[in-house]
């Protein structure tokens, strides 16, 4: 189940899930978030990942944003997080 809250997460928990994916803005499609919400995910029963999608648009990643996803996967790793989901591709659009 998607979540972006810690309301989520609790309801999540309550209504049966088995495991979390964990964005924000997931209006927009999902991005990654925040370093607190993602402490209070890892402190739950649920098995979680982490959405790494640093910015809207499309998936196309720049060096710089790469270098973003991969603080991102240090910081799911270190918070004991199940695994990271991540969508993007290069310019050409391979994976």
């Amino acid at each position: 189940m998607c979540v972006d809250s810690v309301a989520g997460l609790v309801a999540a928990t309550q209504g049966g899930a088995d495991r979390i994916e964990l964005c924000a803005a997931l209006g927009i499609g999902g991005l990654t978030p925040p370093e607190s919400l993602i402490r209070a995910a890892a402190a739950g029963t649920l098995p979680v990942h982490l959405l790494c999608r640093p910015r809207e648009g499309d998936f196309i990643a720049s060096t710089a944003e790469r270098a973003l996803v991969a603080d991102d996967i240090r910081l799911a790793a270190e918070a004991g997080l199940a695994g990271v989901v991540i969508g993007a591709s290069e310019a050409d659009r391979r994976l």
